[in-house]
């Protein structure tokens, strides 16, 4: 059976996967979105995977000049 939750703000049952209460309009889940890692802690590039710059100057390689 789902859970039941309340809002904090004026006490309405607010449903397991609502995100915004439907008597005042509070967000229930409040946290901010985490931020995207940037830099080279992110996912390794397999092989076969080519960078932007790679892919842009292989197109502008085969256009005809």
């Amino acid at each position: 059976m789902a859970r039941v939750r309340e809002c904090p703000r004026c006490g309405a049952g607010v449903g397991p996967n609502d995100l915004q209460c439907w008597r005042c309009g509070e967000m229930i889940n409040a946290q901010p979105p985490r931020p995207v890692p940037r830099g080279g802690r992110g996912h390794s590039r397999g092989q076969g995977c080519r960078s932007h710059q790679e892919a842009e100057g292989d197109r502008r390689a085969a256009q005809p000049h």
